[in-house]
């Protein structure tokens, strides 16, 4: 995934920032249908959110971010019981992250 940050206000020292990507992703599932039935599919993924940097330091710094990530696939095939099925399931969440970081 091709991941960026716009920032909103990069001179002071707590900065907000947008996380955006875009990319893509390959998500395997299983469903028991009688017996078990495997599904792959790859497809496009995207996430946005909204964070915060505070600089401790010249070169120290602490984070925190909330983000959503999209992820929506679509497969198909016939089961061993020779019934086609369709999935169109959503494997979207929100992610929740704080860190310690250095810049050079």
């Amino acid at each position: 995934m091709l991941l960026s940050r716009i920032y909103l206000n990069p001179q002071n020292s707590l900065q907000f920032y947008l996380p955006l990507g875009l990319g893509i992703a390959n998500t395997r599932t299983s469903i028991e249908m009688g017996k078990t039935e495997h599904f792959q599919n790859t497809n496009w993924a995207a996430s946005i959110g909204v964070g915060m940097e505070y600089m401790v330091s010249a070169h120290i710094g602490l984070n925190v971010e909330a983000r959503y990530n999209y992820n929506r696939f679509k497969t198909s095939k016939f089961t061993a019981q020779q019934e086609y099925v369709k999935l169109f399931p959503q494997a979207s969440y929100i992610s929740y992250s704080a860190g310690l970081f250095y810049k050079f």
